[in-house]
């Protein structure tokens, strides 16, 4: 997207966001103020409505009671003295047109005056809600509407007062009903109108029913059930009367306001449509969105005109350098129409231009100057290659002599330790079955040859004899540990576990230090060359244990599978620092090394494990 569109664009946004939004501002505050308005005449007229039928039913209430005042009689008054009672009160007939009945404690009609609007004496009403309340309230009070049938096409509203016998105590209850469309109690309600679709309601909160209403079809409706309408909710049950929108069983949006009648709990309510009553308001409302509308319109077009002028010299910069770039025109610097911000950038591309054609002049001579010298510098790395290569090729014939030599050396050392273990052997086959015979033969000579004396020469000879005898057996005990030594017969015999069991105990004997000998002989015995040199490494540890380590034990473990065999010699003596020992330039010891090599020389690996103070442990790995 180009500079001038970003611009363009971002003028527009806030442009039209300004506009439309000061005028949904302006909108917003119209309909408050005419929502204001309405709830305002709506609540005068619905306080006239409701203070006229508040008058008339208090009117009704008073004029009952005044009846009820005259009407003190025993609890064991007869009917016929009620209704001389209530005859001689003579109860104004333009008051109440259906009638006036007495009803005892039982809830019996015992009396009644001008036409009955439910029934004649003996007619019970002890089941109505409002003759109840009545009697355990001791107060007036104005019944919910009843059905009354064929005394009249619309409701009853029942008027009730309670009656006192001579001790104050209730003995009944005085009761007169009017028509809910009655012109007397009703008629400013019917009368007064509200626009076009306003109207009013009078509602009883308790049962949620229209008791009298501008639309007389309304009445004995029922309202919205409790939940469906906040608003109402809040009005029949929390008494509100302030203004709010709510919306009818019919699904019509109407603005109210209400308020309670104290003499009967009933709640007034004035509604009006809304829209009816913000229909200014959207008129208007359009109005202010087609302005802004317009004036987005024109400032989106001003703006395309003023920025396409003030743009004009950047464009034709612009195209000048895509046709020098193009080698369409030669470089040349771009004529400035305007000291502007515009002037001064093409200005300095300008001067950007030249400095970029003196900094190509000086590439294209120093390029000149280094093409020669990266030549020879070629030349010398091409040289340099060469000789390299000749030395490498020459250090590559060296390793390969290095590791034949290697190779020949570990061949020879596999051959020499063969070859010693094979002089040991048989040097230790000829200490067994020669010196060591001899040994015995010159035990048994002297045996016999002391036998043979005679009392005297045995008494002179004797000791002799028995220490020739005791140097004898001496030399054949140091024989069979020699001839152990230069190859144990416990391993040719039954293999590599017990004859390091052996060496360990004889090492015990030896040196006092305790050898635990732990593991599992392998399944397939080993070669007899592994076998002989996992012994003498393990014969040289134990030796560098009682000569250097100090140590108390010593824990040999072997332990052999498929594919590997492990010897681990361990001992908890001194220790020393490997690391410490190679700084000092110092070696491991010729011990250490033939342990390597001996490892080695079979396939396999030795590593040390040392720490000062911690012990040593000396570990072979081979294959089986």
């Amino acid at each position: 997207m180009s500079l001038k569109a970003r611009i363009l664009l971002l003028v527009m946004t806030l442009l039209i966001a300004g506009f439309w939004g000061f005028a949904t501002r302006m909108a917003a505050v119209l309909q408050s103020d005419i929502e204001k308005l309405i709830s305002e005449q709506l609540s005068a007229q619905v306080n006239y409505v409701a203070d006229e039928l508040d008058a008339a039913l208090r009117f009704r209430i008073e004029s009952l009671k005044e009846i009820a005042a005259g009407m003190i009689f025993e609890r064991n008054a007869g009917p016929p003295q009620i209704q001389r009672l209530l005859d001689h009160r003579n109860p104004s007939i333009t008051l109440f047109h259906l009638g006036v009945v007495v009803v005892n404690r039982d809830g019996i009609i015992v009396a009644d005056h001008a036409p009955s609007f439910m029934a004649r004496r003996g007619g019970l009403l002890g089941g109505q809600a409002y003759f109840r309340d009545v009697m355990a309230g001791d107060k007036p009070l104005v019944g919910s509407p009843i059905v009354a049938g064929r005394f009249s096409s619309h409701p009853l509203i029942p008027i009730a007062v309670p009656l006192h016998d001579a001790y104050g105590a209730v003995s009944g209850a005085l009761v007169a009903p009017v028509i809910s469309s009655e012109t007397e109690l009703f008629g400013k309600l019917h009368e007064a109108r509200i626009g076009k679709s306003g109207n009013f309601l009078v509602v009883s909160p308790g049962d949620r029913l229209v008791v009298s209403a501008t639309d007389q079809s309304l009445i004995m409706t029922p309202m919205s059930p409790r939940g469906a309408s906040r608003m109402l909710d809040r009005r029949l049950d929390e008494g509100y009367e302030g203004a709010g929108i709510t919306v009818t069983r019919s699904g019509v949006e109407v603005l109210g306001v209400s308020r309670k009648l104290k003499s009967a709990g009933w709640i007034v309510i004035a509604n009006i449509t809304t829209e009816e009553a913000f229909a200014p308001v959207r008129s208007f409302t359009k109005q202010i969105y087609l302005t802004a509308a317009l004036i987005s319109l024109l400032a989106v077009l001003l703006l395309i005109l003023v920025l396409r002028r003030q743009m004009a010299p950047l464009d034709e910069a612009t195209r000048a350098i895509k046709r020098m770039s193009a080698g369409k025109t030669p470089f040349a610097p771009i004529p400035v129409a305007r000291q502007d911000e515009v002037g001064r950038l093409v200005d300095n591309l300008n001067r950007l231009e030249l400095e970029r054609q003196s900094a190509d002049d000086k590439i294209r001579e120093l390029n000149q100057g280094l093409e020669a010298r990266v030549r020879e510098r070629t030349d010398e790395l091409l040289a340099a290659n060469r000789q390299l290569e000749a030395e490498i090729a020459e250090r590559k014939r060296a390793e390969a002599s290095v590791l034949s030599y290697a190779d020949r050396l570990q061949q020879g050392t596999r051959r020499m330790v063969a070859v010693l273990e094979a002089e040991q052997r048989r040097l230790a086959r000829e200490l067994h079955d020669r010196v060591s015979s001899n040994l015995t033969a010159i035990r048994l000579d002297l045996e016999i040859v002391g036998k043979q004396l005679c009392p005297d020469d045995l008494a002179r000879l004797g000791d002799r004899i028995s220490d020739c005898s005791g140097l004898a057996e001496d030399a054949q005990i140091t024989t069979r540990e020699i001839s152990s030594e230069l190859h144990p017969a416990v391993l040719d015999y039954m293999g590599l576990l017990p004859a390091l069991k052996d060496l360990g105990e004889k090492f015990r004997a030896r040196t006092d230090i305790a050898v635990t000998v732990n593991g599992q002989a392998p399944a397939v015995r080993l070669p007899a060359e592994k076998e002989i040199a996992l012994y003498r490494i393990t014969q040289e540890a134990l030796m560098n244990c009682a000569k250097h380590s100090g140590a108390s034990a010593v824990a040999v473990d072997l332990h052999s599978d498929s594919e590997r065999i492990e010897l681990s010699i361990a001992d908890n003596g001194s220790g020393f620092d490997s690391a410490e020992l190679r700084q000092s330039g110092k070696s491991l010891g010729l011990g250490l090394l033939s342990m390597r090599e001996r490892a080695e020389a079979i396939g396999g690996k030795c590593r040390i494990e040392s720490m000062p103070e911690k012990g040593t442990r000396v570990i072979v790995e081979a294959q089986p």
